[in-house]
């Protein structure tokens, strides 16, 4: 009976590349029952996994919250005239370089 369990769980344990993709996948769709789980089941094992998922977790929010306050900063800021007079000339160097 152990000896089934433990064939059973080693199938259906994840390795590091797919638990990296769901972990990826999770920040843009909801996962299935059964990924959630086997994520969670490698999670509470691997302590490298677990730390990988919070920090994506904490980088996803985190740049969400950037993408909406830089949209307001953008929305209403530009670039001087002198400064698109630099850019300007900056790529029209590099151009004929």
């Amino acid at each position: 009976m152990l000896k089934g369990f433990f064939n059973w769980f080693a199938g259906s344990c994840l390795n590091c590349r797919d638990a990296a993709r769901l972990v990826s996948e999770s920040c843009e769709r909801d996962l299935t029952f059964g990924e959630r789980m086997r994520l969670k089941m490698l999670c509470m094992m691997c302590p490298f996994t677990s730390r990988y998922n919070d920090q994506i977790g904490k980088l996803h929010s985190r740049l969400g919250q950037c993408e909406w306050e830089s949209a307001e900063v953008m929305k209403d800021s530009s670039l001087s005239d002198e400064c698109k007079q630099r850019l300007k000339e900056q790529m029209s160097k590099e151009e004929s370089s």
